[in-house]
């Protein structure tokens, strides 16, 4: 009867101690895309409720998007902050990089935990100013060179500059690609911001794999339904 005692009370403190050892984990609260300055006042709202909730924890945002599109959200967001008079020591806001439009991941960071990480499926392959229609047709080959490595990836042409300068720098990078009989729809032209006049940078970004195949694997006990889907 002590052994079994004695085995019970081991047991236990064995599993409190593995409580005790879990490392917490940051949590994504909320997260997104384009929103009014009233979208973003009302998302931040939420998120400092949810902070007050657990005022031992940190928020953290990542916004993702061009360099422009991020500084417009930093800006929405700071001045939903100072709107409603929150603490701004309570977040902390960092740039996650280059997107295809506008994102911001409101993250919940507990008292232990690592902070959160800018999830990275772009990679800029290229950046130049004015140069020969010689040099530019080598750097779009070697865009369509990179895309060909990477069949389920899009090319991100961001042209800086005024409308004007823009417009051109866009009209021939699109008549090499026709004349080159490349494959226009695998590239997509944005505009950046209006400064550093007759800048360009290639980006590479992985598709959605939404529509991929997948495989799941499931453990199933002896006894138990197995899985729907």
């Amino acid at each position: 009867m002590i052994r079994l005692l004695f085995l019970l009370l081991l047991l236990m403190s064995s599993v409190g101690f593995a409580q005790t050892e879990k490392t917490p984990k940051a949590f994504k609260f909320d997260e997104f895309e384009a929103a009014t300055d009233g979208d973003v006042k009302m998302k931040m709202d939420y998120f400092y409720a949810e902070l007050n909730n657990n005022p031992a924890s940190q928020g953290y945002i990542i916004n993702y998007g061009t360099d422009r599109e991020i500084a417009i959200r930093r800006n929405q967001i700071s001045l939903s902050i100072a709107w409603r008079k929150f603490d701004g020591t309570r977040i902390t806001i960092i740039d996650g990089g280059f997107r295809d439009g506008v994102k911001s991941e409101l993250w919940i960071v507990p008292p232990g935990a690592e902070n959160p990480q800018p999830t990275l499926n772009a990679e800029k392959i290229d950046e130049f100013g004015k140069v020969p229609d010689e040099e530019l047709s080598v750097r779009i080959d070697n865009l369509y060179v990179a895309l060909g490595n990477n069949p389920d990836s899009l090319g991100y042409i961001l042209n800086f500059g005024s409308a004007k300068v823009v417009a051109a720098r866009e009209q021939r990078i699109r008549k090499y690609i026709v004349n080159r009989k490349f494959v226009l729809s695998k590239v997509i032209f944005k505009k950046a911001v209006s400064d550093d006049e007759g800048r360009t940078e290639i980006w590479i970004i992985q598709a959605n794999d939404t529509n991929k195949a997948k495989t799941k694997i499931w453990i199933v006990p002896p006894g138990a339904k197995p899985p729907t889907q």
